[in-house]
């Protein structure tokens, strides 16, 4: 029925009231289009509906004619509801009335087991659960409070609003819904108790897991507290307490405790033991699950001193909260994913170490390390130009292209030669790495400025050797061919042809360098997380005790095998998946249109050499092959700062290192350049070696 003439909720009067007699606002009369459905008894998804319609027009930031001057247009909603509902006491009661029936009606475990804490048992299977939640509609609420709540609040902005309410807004808005109390909240008790059971016995299941025993402290599993966590909690939920025994709540939270101890003991075994994401995942739905645990505990058994009233409020706040991340696949894969990076970026930064030259010695050994490497890729470049050359088929001529890649990349490493166009994604982790494990940063900028600078210096060496020995190897070897064929490794056709490619404006090449550092990036990850495979495997103790391998071998041998797997791993994954990105990459690039190449600078430097060779002496002072040249130059740069950015910028984050730390730190490398800029381009001197002092003594 339409509202009676002399009601407020007759549109005329509404508006005169509320949009100063503009029927034709909307805004306004948008409200009143709600408050209208409140008429007597609805349905309970009729009530969610409205409810929701109810928030969605209150969250609203547009304006209203009643808001007043420097208000907030939603505290201007809110108060304009609050003052149409003074005028309408059958609209009060009957919106009081559908709060007391869902209370009633609705079942409220799930909104405590469920709501903000994952429920699936997998990673993948809790990502499909979340995509599809935020595509797909919800479905009509019934008696489900958990859900109710979900449609009710489904985005951080909707939490926000209610974490912001004023007090005086809030209080009248509580005091409008009536929450009920008393013996009306006995089924919501009810579900409170179930929900905790219910949350141990998960709790209990997760922690019991194979995964997570092997590498928790071993103890017998009757004195596993995730075993004995159902038995006490559901001791204190049904209140079957033994007389003169000790408080149940008491226990319950010692009980907690104990479990959150063992789940850190299990995280710092992962450092040795590998990681997983399914068992992070598995890790982190424990810890969330015994959070939730311990608030509901707070309600069916308040401490000493803590408000009831001030407990629920804190678990209402906490449901909301998680009812948005439920729906998060980005909060799902960064707590999911943040162990594995890390321990993906310490085996990076292990490998760092290595390329932080402190002494002469080490600088120099360096840079002859970086020659070898260069000597060999100045075969990659010759065999790469004679397989360009070949013109065959576009998936071969990658595909190959791939193999010679990583067979060179390979060989450095078994060899012990050096390319410096690895060393940025290395580097960086082990400059975080560094970082985040100093807790007095102020005290130690000057130790770490100190290491910014050998990692410097060592990367300027590693390229000097590469490109030092790159450029006279390849021609030696087009010298070398010229006097046994009579004709070098390019004809003019070729060489022009390949100098052109690199012009840094007229061709990708830019561009592609930045993808080349992107893929030197990905190697190290694929470095890391293939270590991290082969620890959390358990295989290097399987090939140390494999039984054929120490019938063929040997015991001893067999484990010395394990052990130079164990040290080469993390290489051959890398220089496998850099050689196949470099070479299939663009490849399948052709496929889609995109004339992408992954120029690197050692191999563009030889084959660039092969080029001017082959122009000779008055070629190569050509604008062309000069502008060639720089754009071997820009490659280099795109090389290693695209990957040194990446790869500090992961490693900051898996290393939990903020933005203020990485300041200071970047202040204090530019004081020591300023001061003692040499440190960043050569080795500083040996203290020399004086005489030891006696016992006692000490030198002048």
């Amino acid at each position: 029925m339409p509202p009676d003439v002399t009601s407020i909720l007759a549109p005329l009067n509404f508006a005169t009231h509320f949009a100063r007699g503009d029927l034709r606002n909307q805004r306004v009369m948008r409200l009143r289009e709600i408050i209208v459905r409140l008429e007597g008894e609805l349905p309970p998804a009729a009530f969610a509906e409205l409810l929701d319609d109810l928030l969605h027009w209150l969250r609203s930031t547009r304006s209203i004619p009643t808001q007043r001057p420097g208000e907030d247009a939603r505290d201007a909603r809110l108060r304009m509801f609050l003052d149409a509902m003074d005028m309408l006491p059958a609209q009060v009661d009957a919106l009081r009335e559908g709060v007391a029936a869902v209370f009633r009606r609705a079942r409220a475990v799930t909104l405590f087991t469920d709501v903000g804490v994952p429920s699936r048992q997998g990673f993948v299977s809790e990502v499909v659960e979340r995509l599809s939640r935020s595509v797909l509609p919800d479905p009509p609420v019934d008696d489900d409070l958990g859900a109710l709540l979900t449609r009710l609040f489904p985005s951080e902005a909707a939490v926000e609003w209610f974490e912001r309410l004023t007090p005086e807004l809030g209080a009248r808005l509580f005091a409008l819904i009536a929450v009920p109390a008393g013996k009306e909240l006995e089924p919501l008790r009810r579900d409170m108790a179930e929900a905790s059971m219910l949350l141990a016995m998960r709790v209990s299941h997760h922690g019991l897991a194979n995964d997570v025993r092997a590498r928790a402290p071993r103890v017998p599993l009757a004195e596993s507290p995730f075993f004995t966590l159902p038995q006490v909690v559901r001791t204190l939920a049904t209140g079957t307490t033994t007389p003169g025994g000790p408080a149940p709540e008491a226990v319950c939270r010692e009980r907690i405790g104990a479990c959150r101890r063992v789940v850190k003991d299990v995280e710092r075994s992962l450092e040795h033991t590998g990681v997983s994401v399914d068992l992070v995942y598995r890790l982190e739905l424990i810890r969330r699950q015994l959070d939730r645990l311990y608030a509901l505990l707070a309600l069916l058994a308040p401490s000493s001193g803590t408000p009831v009233a001030a407990a629920g409020m804190r678990m209402t706040l906490t449901v909301l909260r998680g009812s948005f991340r439920d729906r998060s696949v980005a909060d799902l894969l960064k707590n999911s994913t943040r162990l594995l990076a890390r321990r993906v970026v310490d085996a990076a930064a292990h490998s760092g170490e290595h390329y932080a030259t402190r002494t002469p010695k080490e600088f120099h050994a360096l840079i002859d390390s970086a020659a070898g490497g260069g000597l060999v890729t100045a075969f990659t470049a010759m065999v790469k130009t004679l397989l360009g050359w070949a013109g065959m088929a576009p998936f071969w001529e990658g595909f190959l292209y791939s193999v010679n890649y990583a067979g060179s990349f390979i060989t450095m490493q078994l060899v012990g030669f050096t390319l410096a166009s690895k060393q940025p994604s290395v580097t960086a982790a082990h400059l975080a790495r560094a970082l985040g494990d100093t807790q007095d940063i102020e005290n130690q900028l000057s130790s770490l400025a100190e290491e910014v600078a050998r990692v410097v210096r060592s990367q300027l060496a590693a390229t000097v050797g590469n490109l030092g020995a790159v450029v006279p190897v390849a021609m030696i070897v087009d010298g070398a061919l010229q006097l046994g064929f009579g004709r070098g490794l390019l004809d003019d056709a070729y060489a022009n042809k390949l100098i052109g490619s690199l012009h840094p404006f007229r061709t990708a090449v830019v561009p592609g360098a930045m993808v080349t550092g992107v893929a030197l990036w990905l190697s190290s990850l694929s470095a890391g997380a293939l270590e991290n495979w082969y620890v959390y495997r358990g295989l290097p103790r399987a090939l140390a005790s494999h039984r054929r391998l120490r019938a063929v071998l040997g015991k001893d041998r067999a484990r010395r095998v394990a052990d130079w797997l164990s040290r080469n791993i993390a290489g051959f994954g890398g220089n496998v998946a850099l050689g196949a990105q470099m070479g299939l990459v663009p490849t399948f690039a052709v496929f889609l249109g995109l004339p992408v190449q992954l120029p690197h600078v050692a191999v563009a430097t030889g084959q660039l050499a092969f080029a001017g060779m082959a122009r000779g002496a008055e070629g190569v002072a050509q604008a062309d092959f000069v502008w060639a040249c720089v754009g071997v130059l820009l490659v280099g740069t795109m090389n290693f700062g695209v990957s040194f950015t990446l790869a500090l910028w992961v490693a900051l984050r898996a290393r939990e290192v903020g933005l203020s730390a990485t300041f200071k730190l970047t202040r204090a490398v530019l004081v020591l350049l300023w001061r003692r800029p040499a440190d960043f381009f050569r080795a500083p001197p040996e203290p020399p070696e004086g005489p030891t002092p006696p016992d006692g003594a000490a030198l002048p």
